[in-house]
């Protein structure tokens, strides 16, 4: 290739890679320290980056530098096989629904309507008990069965070993059909039978889908996954009763773990779909209306599945995370302390199988100020070893002071903790677990700022 063909596949890998990554030229600019006016003529060809500058690059987009310079391949034909289990969906599409639900407080309120219908249809009134996971699996099994004349299969996926890590398939058609792994908790099998009448109730587009995703999703794919997995929560935890339940527990004078864990239970949920219900509800119900949520998987590492951020805290947007969140958040701690007793279960014979609940009072650094960390864990399911945790983390403002009644209580230690550690300035920290090289890219700007001011004012003395 000649200089300018080199050039120009570079910047052209460049834009690609900073797309799939879900980054705008801003975002690369902060993480690297290069300007954006020279990152731009670098992704079109016009200026090829020295040394330092190509090294850097290649980091905050995390790839190799000889893959950069790489002629892309040209697109093959499908067959309409699927290349392999857990399709990721693309960042940019995560981050365009981020910011529609940051947009709407976090609310859709067609489908709270709807599921509010379907439940009055249902029989279902406000103050009535929730019922049990297993009642509602086979009230709703009923429902698909009768209504919609959906074939509902609960042994093929589990029985199949190259299918057995899927949760669920749905397959439209003349003849629907639903196929749901029955190694899945009841509440999970409801929670798939919810968003599988969803997409009747709500008129989404179906089509053959698989979970986790086996192709990857368009927009509407995402949208529509969105809307009726949204359906499926306000089912299994009903809006008023849930709201009730959830503000008899924040008016506690004290903190207990087993009273959240009490409120889970007593909707028959997963530590992911109450964290998901809370943060629907806080702001139009329970007057709080920053939260970040935040699911982590602990596997060989920890990873970042899910992030929903309605705060003004600084964390990037592609999942999973590129950056270490701080390893002092309550989550974090829960997963490692599983993972160790996970470790001693190999030699006694037992192992954690019951979710646990913490929290924590947060001092962030950086000048946020205290956050309210609610965490659960619980075992991860469909025979992977491993555990996963969620985090709910609410800026202790004065609003929610006055709606956390618990908030105060001195059994909540104050803990110093950063973000992520790229972001974190606390120094000395032996948690980090990699460098601060935003805090770092920071002060060298500021630097040459002073220095710039300072050799500008001799200039014109």
């Amino acid at each position: 290739m000649t200089p300018h063909e080199i050039a120009r596949t570079l910047g052209a890998n460049l834009r690609t890679r900073r797309h799939e990554l879900g980054y705008t030229l801003a975002d690369v600019s902060e993480q690297s320290g290069i300007s954006v006016s020279h990152l731009s003529e670098v992704e079109r060809g016009l200026k090829f980056p020295g040394a330092d500058t190509l090294a850097a690059l290649a980091d905050v987009l995390q790839s190799p530098v000889e893959d950069l310079f790489t002629r892309p391949k040209p697109p093959t034909q499908t067959t309409g096989k699927t290349a392999g289990l857990d399709a990721t969906t693309p960042a940019h599409l995560m981050r365009r629904l981020h910011d529609a639900m940051v947009a709407c407080g976090n609310r859709l309120p067609h489908v709270e309507a709807a599921a509010s219908a379907f439940l009055s249809d249902m029989g279902r009134y406000d103050g009535q008990d929730p019922s049990s996971a297993v009642e509602l699996e086979n009230r709703l099994l009923q429902i698909l069965r009768r209504e919609y004349g959906v074939a509902v299969d609960l042994s093929a996926l589990s029985e199949n070993d190259e299918l057995g890590g899927l949760r669920a398939v749905s397959v439209p058609g003349q003849r629907p059909a639903l196929l749901v792994n029955s190694e899945l908790l009841p509440s999970q099998r409801a929670f798939i039978l919810a968003k599988e009448i969803g997409s009747f109730r709500l008129g989404t587009v179906r089509r053959r889908a698989a979970s986790p995703w086996l192709t990857t999703p368009s927009w509407r794919d995402v949208q529509d996954n969105h809307a009726t997995s949204y359906f499926a929560g306000c089912v299994l935890l009903p809006e008023q009763e849930f709201v009730r339940t959830m503000q008899a527990f924040l008016n506690r004078e004290n903190w207990s773990p087993s009273a959240l864990l009490q409120c889970m239970n007593r909707f028959s949920a997963t530590p992911e779909m109450f964290f998901y219900r809370f943060g629907q509800v806080a702001a139009a119900h329970l007057n709080l209306e920053q939260h970040v949520f935040m699911r982590l998987s602990f596997r060989r590492q920890v990873t970042v599945s899910r992030l929903f951020n309605m705060t003004r805290l600084t964390l990037p947007h592609v999942l999973p995370l590129t950056e270490h969140v701080c390893r002092r958040w309550a989550g974090l701690r829960m997963l490692h302390r599983r993972a160790e007793e996970r470790a001693d279960g190999l030699r006694t014979g037992t192992e954690p199988h019951a979710p646990t609940a913490h929290a924590q009072r947060v001092e962030l650094a950086g000048g946020f100020g205290p956050l309210l960390i609610l965490a659960m864990s619980r075992p991860l399911q469909l025979g992977e070893t491993g555990d996963s945790a969620v985090m709910m983390g609410i800026p202790l403002n004065t609003q929610a002071h006055a709606h956390i009644r618990f908030a105060t209580d001195a059994r909540l230690r104050s803990t110093p903790a950063g973000t992520t550690c790229e972001r974190c300035p606390i120094s000395n920290c032996d948690d980090r677990h990699a460098d601060p090289v935003h805090v770092t890219a920071r002060e060298r700007l500021s630097s040459r700022s002073r220095a710039l001011s300072s050799l500008i004012r001799r200039i014109n003395r």
